[in-house]
């Protein structure tokens, strides 16, 4: 019986590996067939080609872009990105008031800037979407180049991580469990330097005050017993 049995494992185990290799061939090529669209638009955007992009919300409506010239290369790719992110920043800024037509400045005014969070902004929220701030650019950077002139006590004294208002924390994650309450970490008005104090005078054709609220995935907005995040504190 059991020569029986090897007799029939020496015939049929040619068949059963080439079975198994044409199941598997089988299943390959139909996943590429039917994901093809995925496969082809991820080798595009590794290497470079065409690629489908939606036209408007309607995920049926896409057509393939080209990369036309201006797009040759990774730095020509980049100048346009930025100059597209500038567009949309642009589009996406809302002037409440202007009371007395306080703006535009003019250029060459001197400002002092306020707060905390004028040398800790928040670029981007946290979690799959974090923003790489590598190659930022500051609110002070910002200002200067476009011709202001801007308070140094100011600066150098919201940078001091001595005093109360530390900075944000870093962010509880997804899985945190204290999500009722993120502290701001603004310093304390009641803080403030003569030094900083005395010089707003010789910086004082206009204040900026940056208030900055960070949200991430799985913890947006949270909320203490006695206070909302989003409120302006004194």
């Amino acid at each position: 019986m059991l020569k029986f049995l090897k007799t029939i494992w020496r015939g049929s185990k040619a068949w059963l590996i080439t079975t198994a290799v044409l199941s598997v061939l089988i299943l390959v090529v139909s996943l590429v067939c039917t994901q093809w669209l995925l496969v082809r638009n991820t080798f595009n955007m590794l290497f470079g080609g065409d690629r489908m992009v939606l036209v408007s919300g309607d995920p049926t409506q896409a057509e393939y872009f080209k990369p036309d010239e201006g797009y040759e290369t990774k730095a020509d790719t980049l100048a346009k990105a930025n100059a597209l992110n500038e567009e949309i920043a642009g589009e996406g800024m809302v002037l409440l008031k202007n009371e007395d037509n306080a703006l535009p400045l003019g250029k060459g005014s001197r400002i002092t800037v306020l707060g905390k969070n004028s040398v800790d902004l928040v670029y981007g929220g946290s979690g799959s979407g974090s923003a790489d701030t590598a190659s930022a650019v500051t609110l002070y950077q910002a200002l200067e180049t476009a011709g202001f002139k801007c308070n140094p006590a100011a600066k150098s004294f919201f940078e001091n991580d001595s005093l109360s208002g530390k900075g944000r924390p870093e962010p509880p994650g997804m899985n945190g469990t204290n999500l009722t309450y993120l502290d701001t970490g603004e310093t304390n008005a009641n803080e403030y330097s003569s030094a900083l104090k005395d010089s707003v005078s010789e910086y004082g054709d206009a204040a900026i005050a940056v208030i900055s609220r960070l949200g991430g995935e799985g913890w947006d907005l949270p909320r203490a017993e006695t206070s909302h995040y989003l409120e302006l504190d004194a």
